[in-house]
């Protein structure tokens, strides 16, 4: 179990399995840079997080919901919580929550991640004293869905066991990451090119430097060589 003064963003999840070093320069080194990109993955966020509760004819929806997890020690806030009655005038629900993102589905399970990991904190917050009373019973979450702004159409994400044992594992490799306090070094790829961080991270870097003083020595090297 982890303390309050623990627990990490779930949404570093997501840039954990993206890119270990984009997740370490945003948590450990505090850096951030918007672009086109994620200024569009803001606003789409933004329409989804209009909090409080909305009903429909056949479910009700909760936007905008705070929830954690003392276990993995996560902490984060859900875009919709989809609650549909299992059956007609029965009492329990069927409960999915729903990511929104900006792009279209990726083959890397970060998205998917991020969103078990929202199923097994509000599947523990329904056990937990405090929170238990908000639930009519513990709750088990079989899959979630998350919405893409480019495709315009959602993606059902099945909770399987594989799936949420590499949650459990992806979280207990961030607190890792974040306890041993340094930053990865750049691994220069694909994933890089539409990076907002690309100018903190120099991911070309990578290519060229084992270490911060192999770059320092060659950079006073053409310095001192230029004179």
């Amino acid at each position: 179990m982890y303390s309050e003064r623990d627990y990490l963003p779930i949404s570093a999840l997501q840039h954990l399995l993206f890119c270990q070093r984009q997740c370490a320069l945003m948590l450990l080194e505090n850096q951030w840079r918007d672009n086109r990109l994620t200024i569009l993955g803001s606003l789409l966020h933004k329409k989804a997080h209009k909090s409080g509760k909305v009903k429909f004819r056949d479910r009700s929806e909760i936007r905008s919901l705070p929830v954690f997890s003392r276990r993995l020690g996560l902490y984060g806030i859900l875009d919709v919580l989809t609650m549909t009655q299992s059956e007609a005038g029965s009492a329990n629900f069927n409960w999915s929550p729903r990511e929104y993102k900006r792009g279209k589905p990726k083959k890397n399970p970060c998205d998917r991640v991020q969103l078990c990991a929202q199923a097994i904190c509000l599947e523990e917050m329904s056990i937990d004293p405090e929170f238990a009373r908000f639930f009519e019973s513990p709750i088990r979450i079989t899959q979630g869905q998350i919405f893409y702004g480019t495709t315009k159409r959602a993606v059902d994400v099945p909770f399987t066991p594989e799936l949420r044992e590499l949650t459990i594992g992806s979280a207990a490799r961030l607190h890792e990451l974040i306890e041993s306090g340094r930053t990865p070094m750049p691994e220069n790829g694909p994933k890089c090119r539409n990076c907002s961080l690309r100018d903190v991270c120099l991911p070309e870097l990578g290519d060229r430097f084992a270490t911060v003083t192999d770059y320092l020595d060659r950079a006073y090297r053409r310095a001192f060589a230029a004179d």
